[in-house]
């Protein structure tokens, strides 16, 4: 955010902490990000909370100089990552340049329709614009593709055809981060920019199908995307073998919450078992435990009050969840797949996770 406020210097970018009073927690988020060139401000009361509006991790507020909302709720960056950002820059460049905010933007979720009969073809997340084509990649496939504009309808990440009046904000079925072309696979081997290469299933590697239904065959991946093991015989994407060359321990950070940390070691454990044998049944080992140690992880989110109440629009509680969930269902989906398990996603998935959310209630924890 301070990056963008360098950036855009005729553009205010404002950090509110919707925690009456949270005085302190706001200076804390100021120094840790660094502030200087926002500015960084605070709800004082609870009768002056926003009475709409979500957790800036779930999507951000833009409105113009007349005080006109543009996007009430961007790309969540807990769904698609980095593209959340460029959802950001697009809709600012925009409203800069006094011009229309495109009807899909990066980081958003579409459907290819056909002209002919008005059936789905794919279900697609946006990543970027080039000409009058949109670039997209499949949820399903990975696969990289030009279509144009009017060939997409938008849809919420719930699968729900878009009103163009806000965001769902629930979890995200058909999302996309790490773990695949669905939530949670716009990170590490996932569909965002700079995943899509040779090798993975973007273009030059994997065509529509390749690691989707009918796909995972001799024969269904391009040349550079071959390999022994990878989505089957001469398929596409990393294969057991190489997942398991070498691998590394995982370590998830210590946060001085005797039951988390011993919760999270068992964790690392089923994590270290997946790397060295990625197969289903591992992967089924790992979604038990990880269901195991969230449910304790959201009983105990409760009853100590973290974060506000347990729903709600600001709830730090119901972010977390739907974390939570995320990472469940881009388990789920591998699980149901015919392709290989891409272990590393997982990992890094919840470690992920670990560094940048469990790490927010440590300290609230040790004193309650």
């Amino acid at each position: 955010m301070n990056a963008w406020a360098k950036q855009f210097p005729e553009v205010q970018f404002l950090c509110v902490c919707v925690i009456a009073g949270g005085m302190s927690l706001a200076k804390e988020m100021g120094a840790m990000s660094k502030l200087t060139h926002c500015v960084n401000g605070v709800v004082e009361r609870n009768e002056e909370m926003p009475s709409y509006g979500q957790l800036g991790c779930s999507g951000f507020i833009v409105v113009d100089a007349g005080f006109k909302v543009q996007a009430p709720c961007t790309s969540s960056f807990m769904q698609v990552r980095e593209l959340a950002f460029k959802h950001v820059e697009t809709v600012v460049h925009a409203v800069l340049n006094n011009e229309a905010v495109p009807s899909i933007c990066p980081g958003e979720f579409a459907e290819i329709v056909s002209h002919h009969d008005g059936k789905v073809a794919d279900s697609v997340v946006c990543l970027g614009r080039e000409g009058e084509m949109m670039v997209v990649a499949s949820l399903r496939t990975r696969a990289v593709t030009k279509v144009l504009p009017t060939n997409l309808r938008k849809v919420e990440p719930d699968g729900t055809e878009s009103d163009e009046d806000g965001c769902s904000g629930e979890g995200a079925q058909g999302g996309c981060g790490p773990g695949g072309c669905g939530p949670g696979a716009c990170g590490p081997g996932g569909c965002g920019p700079g995943a899509c290469s040779p090798g993975g299933c973007g273009p030059g590697s994997c065509g529509p199908g390749a690691c989707g239904p009918g796909g995972c065959e001799p024969g269904a991946c391009g040349p550079a995307a071959s390999g022994a093991g990878a989505c089957g015989p001469g398929g596409c994407g990393p294969g057991p073998a190489s997942q398991s060359a070498a691998p590394k321990q995982v370590v998830v950070p210590t946060l001085g919450v005797p039951e988390m940390d011993a919760e999270h070691q068992e964790c690392s454990a089923v994590l270290d078992a997946l790397l060295m044998e990625p197969t289903k049944p591992r992967l089924r080992a790992v979604m038990r435990c990880f269901e195991e140690h969230f449910k304790h992880e959201e009983q105990l989110l409760r009853e100590t009050s973290f974060g506000g109440a347990a729903d709600g629009p600001f709830s730090a509680q119901k972010v977390h969840r739907e974390d939570h969930q995320r990472i469940l269902t881009a388990i789920k989906m591998q699980l149901d797949s015919q392709c290989p398990v891409r272990a590393q996603e997982v990992v890094s998935a919840f470690t992920e996770h670990a560094e940048k959310f469990d790490s927010t209630y440590a300290s609230h924890l040790q004193v309650h």
